[in-house]
């Protein structure tokens, strides 16, 4: 697993037995940051469900400011930092080592909002819809943010949550990567 892009580009990172936790693959991170362009640059961007933090530590490669960690596996959280040293890219981080929805509605009551919120559940859960419906009722997504959701290829979801609107989708293998907007109204 390494790096795709950015300044801190081909870097290698450390990553988990596959049976343990599913890493984003390196070519749907690289697609997924082109899709994503020179809009990664300077903004807040949310890793949640992060495993190895492959997607935020890329986010930071390639130009956020600042990006927060959520993972609850104290493991996991282990081999972010480790991460995070591996790139030089540890000063701009938080990592929340707690369940996704407590840690949401902290970073809700602490006032924190996004621009990019990346959210990769486990693909057996229903986590993603509950992510995609705490981020539409709460205040973490900035207007004209992007929530984007990892999941498996055979889920469907709504075209509309709320004021989260479907903008764009794209298969990868066994891998589905959907971009929704927050259109405000």
């Amino acid at each position: 697993m390494r790096i795709t892009g950015g300044k801190k580009a081909r870097h290698r990172l450390s990553s988990f037995p596959k049976d343990i936790i599913r890493p984003t693959q390196d070519k749907v991170r690289e697609a997924v940051f082109n899709t994503l362009g020179n809009g990664v640059e300077g903004t807040d961007f949310l890793d949640l469900f992060a495993g190895t933090g492959s997607v935020g530590i890329e986010a930071l490669s390639r130009g956020a400011e600042r990006v927060v960690f959520i993972e609850k596996n104290r493991n996991a959280v282990s081999v972010i930092k480790k991460n995070l040293q591996i790139a030089g890219l540890d000063g701009f981080a938080r990592i929340i080592q707690k369940d996704f929805r407590e840690a949401l509605k902290m970073l809700v009551a602490e006032n924190i909002s996004f621009h990019i919120i990346y959210c990769d559940p486990p693909y057996a859960s229903d986590y993603s819809i509950k992510c995609l419906s705490e981020v539409n009722s709460g205040q973490l997504l900035l207007p004209n943010g992007t929530m984007i959701l990892e999941i498996f290829k055979k889920r469907s979801f709504p075209e509309k949550e709320g004021k989260l609107h479907l903008m764009r989708e794209r298969l990868y293998g066994e891998t589905r990567i959907l971009y929704y907007k927050n259109i405000s109204d």
